[in-house]
């Protein structure tokens, strides 16, 4: 906001409007150049004080700026935030529903012996046929016995 500069008269004129002959006839001179001084040093302060409320608002408005996007990162951080969330939620469900068919398997397997015709012995023909298949095959591949 730029100071305005005014005259003495102006200035005395514009604060007392009405009152301001009244006050010159009934001061002397030196009342008068008095008054003058301070209601200049007043609106010297005004200016003062005017040009602080303009500073004031700049840094209002900087502050004002600041705190929406202080807001916007927020909002972008909570709106990760859920999206997140939804995202552990589906693992969470994923998780359940596979821990649930490996406990379901687990508990099947108990009543199972500890030992079947895959694992007796190492001979070909103790194995699946399955298992005989797929080592034929390996040692095939490898070219050796």
């Amino acid at each position: 906001m730029a100071a305005v500069k005014t005259t003495l008269a102006a200035l005395v004129a514009k604060m007392f409007g009405n009152s301001e002959q009244a006050i010159s006839e009934k001061l002397s001179s030196e009342e008068y150049n008095q008054f003058t001084t301070d209601a200049q040093a007043a609106a010297q302060r005004i200016t003062e004080l005017e040009g602080q409320v303009s500073g004031f608002e700049e840094t209002v408005s900087g502050l004002t700026t600041r705190a929406e996007a202080a807001e916007n990162a927020l909002t972008e951080k909570t709106n990760r935030i859920t999206e997140l969330e939804g995202s552990l939620t589906e693992a969470e469900t994923d998780r359940d529903k596979y821990k649930g068919w490996f406990e379901e398997k687990k508990a099947a397997g108990k009543g199972l012996p500890a030992e079947d015709a895959s694992n007796r012995s190492s001979e070909p023909e103790a194995l699946s046929d399955y298992n005989a298949d797929a080592l034929a095959y390996f040692r095939k591949e490898k070219g050796g016995n």
